[in-house]
């Protein structure tokens, strides 16, 4: 590279947009570049995410709500969050949260404003949590962006393909025009106009396999699932691979029986434990990897960036939930699960996916 920078960042998800924002803020002089990539459907360019709190594990629940807060107060980030609650279909051997509270079918049938009462099984209940919401998340990130660019940052759409590591020290990155991704499936539902209106005020309806939303922006139902399967071609999703995708729509709104989908893939890099990685990379001095956001790092953009800056300035957290969030976000996890799918020679394809 002709121009020297002190920090470049790649990737242009959750976790470089919250990255390069915290750094900015904490060194406003700081020489940044910032390389997002140029695909079009990745985990953080979609359209629509989940914004909550609710997890079973006390660390990431507090983490959560703290980003939450955020969502909620600060200019930049509520101006794209809307917060419709969530209904959940829920068996009887399932937890039931303590915000959750018990719906009936016609309940449900005039919160959501569908036709048809959904599809349950003699021991599945309805819950519903009004503190869950969702972000606009494209847009999100694309504000994050405006916002760092009209501070001084250097926003480059290329690729990255490789870093430049000399005597054990990053020297930059090469880059190139083109790289490929592989994910999951993202179904969407176009609505009529007078659809919309019926279900302009539905919450998110949540099953054990996958979530249907209602997205204002786009006047369409998105369907995601929590199955995963393996692609050819992540530009080319084959009808069959929807078929998840299908079932959580017709279980939920079964008036919508049949109706043609509309999919893309969904890029992102799930560990075994949902934990996300930041950390120095060994044998690459000045080098941090942040990946691995397993579908839940979205809701953490106002908050994420501010971990990724502690661990690039080895500064000691604020707080307790940081220093143990920080402890499982290592290469080598302490309480927190397993160690990485990927061994540290195949680091380059891991950085691919910040």
């Amino acid at each position: 590279m002709s121009d020297r920078f002190d920090f470049i960042v790649v990737g242009g998800g959750v976790l470089g947009a919250s990255s390069v924002l915290a750094v900015k803020e904490a060194l406003p002089d700081a020489k940044i570049v910032w390389y997002t990539g140029t695909k079009e459907h990745t985990a953080s360019n979609d359209f629509m995410k989940i914004i909550r709190d609710v997890y079973p594990d006390e660390l990431t629940a507090q983490f959560a709500n703290r980003a939450l807060r955020t969502w909620t107060t600060d200019d930049l980030y509520r101006r794209n969050f809307h917060n419709p609650g969530w209904i959940r279909v829920l068996s009887d051997n399932e937890t039931v949260n303590t915000a959750d509270t018990l719906l009936t079918t016609a309940e449900m049938v005039r919160r959501v404003g569908c036709t048809k009462p959904p599809i349950l099984n003699e021991n599945e209940k309805l819950y519903l949590n009004p503190t869950v919401g969702y972000a606009d998340s494209a847009q999100a990130v694309d504000d994050v962006a405006e916002m760092v660019e009209e501070r001084g940052v250097k926003v480059i759409r290329k690729n990255v393909t490789s870093f430049l590591v000399d005597g054990g020290e990053c020297l930059g990155v090469q880059v190139e025009d083109l790289f490929k991704a592989s994910g999951v499936s993202v179904g969407i539902l176009d609505l009529r106009d007078e659809e919309f209106e019926e279900l302009k005020d539905m919450p998110i309806l949540v099953t054990d396999i996958g979530e249907v939303m209602l997205s204002h922006k786009k006047k369409v139902l998105k369907m995601t699932t929590t199955k995963t399967f393996m692609l050819n071609d992540p530009d080319r999703l084959p009808k069959a691979d929807t078929c998840y995708n299908r079932k959580v729509l017709e279980k939920v709104l079964p008036q919508f029986e049949g109706r043609e989908l509309r999919s893309f893939t969904c890029p992102d890099l799930l560990t075994p434990n949902q934990d996300p990685v930041i950390d120095h990379v060994p044998g690459a001095q000045g080098l941090v990897v942040a990946t691995g956001g397993s579908y839940h790092s979205f809701k953490f953009l106002p908050e994420i960036g501010k971990m990724v800056f502690l661990r690039i300035r080895n500064q000691e957290p604020g707080n307790d939930v940081e220093s143990e969030l920080l402890q499982r976000w290592t290469w080598n996890r302490t309480g927190g699960g397993p160690h990485p799918v990927h061994e540290l020679d195949e680091v380059g394809d891991i950085l691919l996916a910040c």
